[in-house]
């Protein structure tokens, strides 16, 4: 890793003004933005990073990490740093009606990495966003929103709403769409997403136990309600249920009351709504 970074920067005005000019425009905040600004701020090229949000997301919605993400997470310099928030090297088993069906742990690291670990993503986003202080050329500004944008052959004239509700001209030549499954930019530019989702809802419970889970993911291959749990850092655990035809969201968060076995080693609950693919709620300690 390099320990200092040479920015090349346009003629910028401040943040403040009305009107400013970057090299490249990211919007959104999460783990691909963070990712690719501290990218472009080893590279020395001067970025803006918006953010609608106020802050980070506290959810813990993605878990699954291969070796490819963390050889970057290496490349960035900040292994370290992020390794507080990864469970390294966890297996895969299949069961059915109490018998195992099959095994996956891999041993090879084609990578220099375990092939499958599991993070937890607001002490990993927040790891990226610290990272992100070593470059005086990258710059993060949280509820910022892209109101819209214009492309020229050479270059992005993009409108934002800043926090205090008045619009900022920005103008780029990259413009990055890095804000989700949800994208407003893909929309404006009618762009599809592309690939396949579950067509099914799922319950989602991240908790946290009294003593470290076995580095095991169990997929419970049940026609009736097929389910899955995953370990996660610092003592935690997932499950996933896939939610029934007629059961609804509301019917499911309303429940206050859950079976889990070993009730005593698992702490304080709370509840929330993601509504993507999935329902959550999480299990935290108190």
């Amino acid at each position: 890793m390099r320990d200092t970074y040479t920015c090349q920067r346009h003629d910028a005005t401040t943040g403040n003004q009305d009107s400013e000019a970057v090299s490249v425009v990211i919007v959104g905040a999460g783990p691909t933005g963070l990712t690719v600004g501290n990218l472009l701020g080893m590279a020395g090229i001067d970025t803006l990073i918006v953010e609608r949000n106020a802050s980070l997301s506290d959810y813990p919605k993605a878990i699954s990490l291969d070796d490819e993400g963390l050889r970057i997470c290496q490349a960035l310099g900040l292994e370290s740093a992020m390794s507080k928030s990864i469970l390294l090297n966890i297996s895969a088993h299949y069961v059915s009606a109490g018998r195992l069906l099959a095994k996956v742990a891999p041993s090879s690291k084609r990578n220099g990495h375990p092939l499958i670990s599991t993070f937890n993503q607001p002490e990993f986003e927040t790891a990226l966003l610290e990272g992100l202080k070593r470059f005086e050329c990258v710059n993060v500004r949280f509820q910022s929103n892209v109101e819209s944008f214009e492309q020229t052959d050479s270059r992005v004239i993009v409108t934002i709403r800043t926090p205090t509700g008045t619009l900022q001209t920005v103008t780029c030549s990259y413009l990055l769409a890095c804000d989700g499954g949800r994208s407003t930019v893909r929309q404006k530019l009618n762009i599809p997403m592309k690939g396949t989702t579950f067509a099914q809802k799922w319950l989602v419970i991240d908790a946290i136990s009294a003593e470290d889970p076995p580095p095991i993911a169990m997929f419970f291959c049940n026609p009736g309600r097929p389910a899955v749990t995953v370990p996660s850092p610092h003592k935690g655990r997932r499950w996933e249920f896939m939610l029934l035809p007629g059961e609804t969201e509301k019917e499911m968060l309303s429940k206050r009351t859950y079976c889990c076995p070993d009730p005593a080693s698992w702490r304080f609950c709370q509840f929330h709504d993601y509504s993507q693919n999935g329902l959550y709620f999480s299990l935290n300690a108190s």
